[in-house]
């Protein structure tokens, strides 16, 4: 095989494995209220798998660099991708409530080793342009996840049947990943440039760190809470028919994955501050329509712009590190950013959930606007603390 085609299939591959990290995510918002039924538990859990996840991903996640170094990245992607399909597997089969927080952790797991290494592995070899479509490729998983899982409501089969197709998925790309085993390898290896890292301690003294960190964990607050709660803000709050819901909450991921794309493309023509500008204006505007819902098309509309601005949030956030923070910080700052991302995940749609249940369904966009206006200060607070030589 050419350089040329082994690059090409390598791009192929990452795709497909992004795709594969989104399904779980968007899987979970619309199965939960049958979820909770068949287990007969509160809103609240969601917190409880939440936090089992994160865990699990964080394990993972923080070790990544050692055991790329140790089995490769090909050997990590076969081996996460099985872990999660476990994970969905033991979902799908669970006979009782504490079999979910397992699947859970053990799902994370796989989630952590995907999502690093593979951006690990992206950073140094791909282009920034192939980096923004991986991650809207992770949207498309997260948006064909709720239409699967309603698909399988509307024919009246358990929402187990929707786990057990996606970790026939997962297991279905494990096998893809140890065929091209040596595909991976023939690139574990590569060239790293000689830069001077500076200690963690260091990066902990900047405040323009703690801003980043601070944006990712309220943005990945509200990307989840939205996504995982919105279906149930809909159906159980105002009514709404499931039939409608579950393509509704599909078409936010959807708008998430065409705002990655369109601003992936745009970024050769704005600057990085004005494109976080439209996504952290446009996100409280949209959570406001969604609260207002004068009309069931107007909450629709307002969750779909959430969507929408919230795509170049996370992808831009990264991007601009090394150049804010300078290129001696950018691996410590990114470890931080991704490690508040999973907390903002693993804490914020419970605490939602939780307010849900104790001040009812509308609380959720209530939540969601405090998470959004935050986003807009911190972002705007990095501006400032930006060296203007890094402008």
């Amino acid at each position: 095989m050419t350089p040329r085609r082994r690059y090409l299939a390598l791009v192929a591959l990452s795709f497909v494995a992004f795709i594969s990290l989104g399904l779980p995510d968007g899987v979970l918002g619309v199965a939960w209220p049958s979820i909770r039924a068949t287990f007969s538990i509160p809103v609240s859990r969601l917190g409880v798998l939440l936090i089992f996840g994160t865990a699990g991903y964080l394990v993972v996640s923080s070790l990544t660099g050692p055991i790329m170094r140790r089995i490769g990245i090909g050997k990590l992607l076969c081996g996460s991708t099985a872990l999660a399909g476990s994970g969905l597997l033991l979902f799908a089969v669970a006979p009782a409530w504490w079999w979910l927080p397992i699947g859970a952790f053990v799902g994370g797991l796989g989630a952590g080793g995907i999502d690093a290494g593979l951006n690990t592995f992206a950073s140094e070899r791909f282009s920034a342009r192939i980096v923004s479509w991986l991650h809207a490729c992770w949207g498309i998983g997260a948006t064909l996840g709720p239409l699967l899982v309603t698909g399988v409501l509307m024919l009246e089969l358990s929402w187990r049947v929707g786990y057990a197709i996606v970790a026939g998925v997962m297991g279905l790309l494990a096998l893809l990943f140890a065929y091209t085993l040596t595909l991976w390898t023939v690139h574990a290896g590569g060239e790293h440039e000689n830069i001077a890292r500076s200690p963690l301690a260091a990066t902990l003294r900047r405040p323009l760190a703690w801003a980043h960190v601070g944006v990712f964990w309220t943005y990945c607050g509200v990307e989840s809470s939205a996504g995982q709660l919105a279906y149930t803000l809909l159906v159980e709050g105002r009514g709404v028919r499931p039939e409608i819901a579950g393509p509704v909450v599909g078409g936010y991921w959807a708008a998430l994955t065409i705002g990655r794309v369109i601003f992936g493309h745009s970024a050769a023509h704005w600057s990085r501050d004005a494109i976080l500008r439209i996504g952290t204006f446009g996100a409280p505007i949209g959570i406001v329509l969604l609260w207002w819902h004068p009309s069931e098309f107007v909450s629709f509309a307002g969750l779909w712009i959430l969507g929408f601005a919230l795509a170049p949030i996370f992808p831009m956030m990264i991007s601009a590190t090394p150049e804010r923070l300078g290129r001696e910080h950018g691996a410590n700052a990114v470890g931080m950013q991704m490690a508040a991302a999973s907390l903002g995940v693993a804490v914020l749609p419970g605490l939602a959930a939780m307010l849900m249940r104790s001040y009812g369904h509308e609380s959720l966009p209530v939540f969601l606007l405090v998470l959004a206006v935050a986003i807009l200060v911190l972002q705007e607070t990095a501006v400032r603390l930006t060296p203007r030589a890094a402008v």
